[in-house]
């Protein structure tokens, strides 16, 4: 590498455009800033390394080498791939340098119209191919102009079945949100074709003066997101009758004297319980005419002052049904939330046992 060519090249390293020397191998000895900042690769990773790898272009290595060997004013442009970024185009001119080896220019070229139409029309082609979808284009008469993709299978039709077909006629009645589309409105509905569930998109389509010309539709493949949507529901269904089951099983309501009820309550008792309980009771009230409701806490130790409070309006509850209730082996926790809650007590019927609560139940229904 010639003394000169170094130098030379330092006053390339602010250039506006990508510049890297190579030597005669192609190995390169220098890198700019600009090329930094257009491949992602600082200079310390870029010399000492062949330009192919670090500059990758359709033909490899030897399109770099037969570019080297054109001699002066050689130009090629290339496209070349970069890590977790978009593809860039390239540019190239050649300039041999008379110690050996030679320097690239390179300008980055923007993406013309062809080739960003090229560019979707492959990643149309790729969705098209790879993903459950139906594509489809009708003309404003609903004439359709074009299906196409995997899904199309699925749905039972072929191409040959609906292309020319007026999907208004056919379509419009069964799926009123197509005709929206038509009328200049992007619309999103679902459909069921068979065994098969569509989430769909229609959008108009308009020219270069915002006319609507066509109309244009997207039918994405949910038949196994909705099956296992299905699926789960009916296990949260199953979930909930067994958690029904079980709370009405840890509140069972005893008959145990001619209109006389008890509810034994066992475990933690929380404010959806506590609604449970409430619910039920009443209804066992009306159900038996009960004139008497007894509620043993005997099995619980401890209730927020919310539950406490449930408790109570229970209480309140059952006198408006014109039964009268009464609770029994209230623990001293319980009843220091009770107290706390500041309510008046003194309607409020309390019997040590539920045997005390028997007897005093059974001697009222005697007096009265």
């Amino acid at each position: 590498m010639a003394t000169d060519s170094v130098s030379g090249f330092e006053l390339l390293q602010d250039a506006p455009f990508v510049a890297l020397q190579v030597d005669s191998d192609g190995t390169i000895v220098a890198w700019n800033a600009a090329a930094e900042a257009v491949f992602g690769v600082t200079s310390d990773d870029a010399v000492g390394r062949p330009i192919g790898v670090i500059v990758p272009v359709p033909g490899g290595d030897d399109a770099w080498r037969a570019l080297l060997a054109e001699g002066r004013a050689a130009r090629r442009v290339w496209a070349t791939p970069r890590e977790g970024r978009q593809v860039v185009t390239c540019d190239w001119t050649l300039r041999p340098l008379s110690g050996g080896g030679a320097v690239f220019y390179g300008q980055p070229a923007p993406l013309t119209v062809d080739t960003q139409q090229h560019v979707r029309d492959v990643l149309l082609r790729a969705l098209l191919d790879n993903v459950e979808i139906l594509a489809w284009v009708a003309d404003m008469s609903g004439t359709a102009l074009l299906f196409d993709g995997i899904g199309l299978a699925r749905s039972g039709f072929t191409p040959e079945m609906l292309i020319g077909q007026n999907l208004l006629a056919a379509f419009g009645e069964k799926y009123p949100a197509v005709p929206e589309a038509f009328k200049g409105q992007a619309v999103r509905y679902f459909t069921r074709e068979g065994e098969a569930s569509y989430d769909n998109w229609a959008v108009p389509v308009r020219d270069g003066q915002g006319r609507q010309i066509a109309v244009a539709g997207v039918a994405l493949d949910i038949t196994e997101s909705r099956r296992r949507e299905e699926e789960l529901q009916d296990k949260l269904d199953v979930i909930e009758r067994q958690q029904r089951a079980m709370r009405e099983m840890s509140t069972p309501i005893i008959e145990v004297w001619d209109r006389v009820i008890c509810l034994p309550i066992v475990g933690l008792v929380d404010t959806a319980r506590a609604a449970d309980v409430m619910d039920n009771l009443l209804q066992a009230i009306t159900r038996t005419r009960a004139r008497f409701a007894i509620l043993d806490l005997t099995g619980v130790d401890v209730v927020d002052t919310s539950t406490a409070s449930h408790l109570l309006s229970l209480i309140r509850a059952v006198r408006l049904l014109g039964a009268e209730g009464v609770l029994t082996g209230v623990h001293p926790n319980i009843a220091q939330t009770i107290v706390t809650l500041g309510v008046d007590l003194t309607m409020l019927h309390v019997r040590a046992t539920l045997r005390d609560a028997l007897k005093y139940v059974l001697a009222e229904l005697e007096r009265r």
